[in-house]
């Protein structure tokens, strides 16, 4: 979509006007060997061989890259094909688990004809042609009218908590989630007042700066579209709101996952109810939930009107919790975060896709999928074509694979899986790394929620 746009650099829009037309498609050789040197870069790791945890390489997925330019690969046979560098980036995957795939195949991402943006953990922002009606202005940078993307505000649900009050009723279920998302809109009206007098008052000056143009010297729009930014509502434990409601989890019955898709979709269809009613866009987004998926469940555990409804559905370890209780609020039990299946389902890995793809055209505030990988390193070329396949026949807007790792601190070498000394050495100074939600994180700082969950998770060696 950018090949034949104005490039932006140097101060200037070089669009015939105020430079000459240069197109993006002009530097298709230069842009081809930096993101070849970049992947480079991260499989060659740190200085101590350890992988980088930032920056964190969102890997694009477009129809324009499906196909090869043929013409401009015979031209130039020195460079890297989008093959070659695709294949790098699963290279990536394979070794550490670091690259995030921005999947923009599907309608509902634009199908190349779109922008998008993931941010956070998997906060996701789009725009395209039919849902903005400045898109073209904003993409030519006319009048320095330019995308801004983002959110004021991050509500997280309590979704069991709606189905421990419903007691079965279905009705009642979605009138309690509909009570919550009532309850978010406040707290948004709040937000919003306070960064109002935030803003009048100067404290933001970065994002409330107009930048001048360097051709004409007068101030621009705006750098951040504050108007433009969005407010998100985020789901946490809709696999126990329906399991507790079902008596089964999403994964276990049809039943249950169909009440899971009609509650998405009865939020969504009312968060749009609100955004015309209140004057602002609200969005629905799996929240990364680090802390929230443990604290909503210990909140849960220890008031007596939802004990007993909550220890029916927690994942974890509950009789530790339980034991713990009085002593530490940092116990090991959880909600499942978002709409995905408990992360220990066993049920193999496309059955799990098919059954958490339905979600991501509904949460459109933002998603993931997880892969979690066994000890062994994959093919990249197999993993690559896995990915693809995910990319090409789903509605997954974005995934990632996730490879724990052993780093000893003692000699630097990395190993696949959690172990206790270092295989190369027998040092038992080592740090775990694993993907705590959506970072790559020493897992000595996670709380024992996430660390159970790491025990937890399934794990798959074999992704065909």
């Amino acid at each position: 979509m950018w090949r034949d746009k104005p490039a932006v650099y140097s101060g200037k829009v070089w669009d015939g006007k105020a430079a000459p037309l240069r197109t993006y498609g002009r530097f298709e050789r230069e842009v081809r060997l930096a993101f070849k040197a970049l992947m480079e870069v991260m499989l060659a790791g740190d200085h101590w061989g350890k992988p980088f945890n930032f920056p964190k390489p969102e890997i694009s997925l477009e129809p324009d890259f499906m196909k090869e330019d043929e013409e401009f690969n015979q031209a130039h046979p020195d460079l890297p094909t989008y093959q070659d560098l695709y294949l790098l980036t699963f290279k990536l995957a394979a070794e550490y688990g670091t690259p995030y795939f921005d999947n923009q195949l599907p309608a509902y991402r634009g199908a190349g004809n779109g922008i998008s943006c993931y941010q956070c953990c998997a906060y996701q922002f789009a725009a395209t042609f039919d849902s903005d009606d400045q898109f073209m202005e904003k993409l030519y940078f006319k009048d320095g009218k330019h995308f801004s993307m983002g959110s004021w505000q991050v509500v997280s649900l309590n979704c069991p908590r709606a189905a421990y009050l419903a007691r079965g009723d279905d009705d009642l279920l979605f009138e309690y989630l509909r009570g919550l998302m009532d309850i978010s809109v406040e707290i948004f009206k709040v937000k919003r007042e306070w960064m109002n007098r935030v803003v009048e008052s100067r404290r933001m000056p970065f994002a409330t700066q107009c930048p001048r143009d360097p051709a004409t010297n007068e101030r621009g729009s705006q750098a951040v579209d504050l108007e433009s930014l969005v407010y998100t509502i985020g789901v946490v434990g809709v696999n126990e709101m329906v399991q507790f409601h079902t008596g089964h989890a999403m994964h276990e019955s049809k039943e249950a996952w169909k009440l899971a898709v009609r509650a998405m979709t009865e939020m969504e269809l009312y968060a749009k109810k609100l955004s015309e009613t209140h004057d602002m866009t609200i969005a629905l987004a799996r929240t990364p939930a680090e802390t929230t998926a443990q604290r909503f469940a210990v909140s849960d555990l220890i008031h007596e009107e939802f004990r007993d409804c909550a220890e029916k559905v927690v994942k974890g370890d509950l009789a530790a919790a339980k034991k713990n209780l009085q002593r530490t609020r940092d116990l090991p039990i959880y909600y499942t975060n978002g709409t995905h299946l408990p992360p220990g389902a066993d049920v193999p890995i496309f059955e799990r896709a098919k059954l958490e793809h339905v979600f991501f055209p509904i949460v459109d505030g933002g998603n993931i999928f997880h892969v979690f990988l066994g000890e062994a390193s994959p093919d990249p070329k197999g993993l690559m074509d896995f990915g693809m396949r995910l990319a090409r026949t789903t509605q997954i807007g974005y995934f990632t694979f996730t490879k724990d790792m052993t780093v000893c601190l003692s000699c630097y070498k990395v190993s696949s899986g959690l172990k206790e000394e270092c295989p190369s050495c027998g040092s038992p100074d080592v740090e775990h790394i694993s993907r705590i939600t959506g970072y790559l994180q020493a897992v000595s700082g996670w709380n024992n929620a996430k660390r159970q969950e790491l025990k937890d998770r399934k794990r798959y060696d074999d992704l065909i």
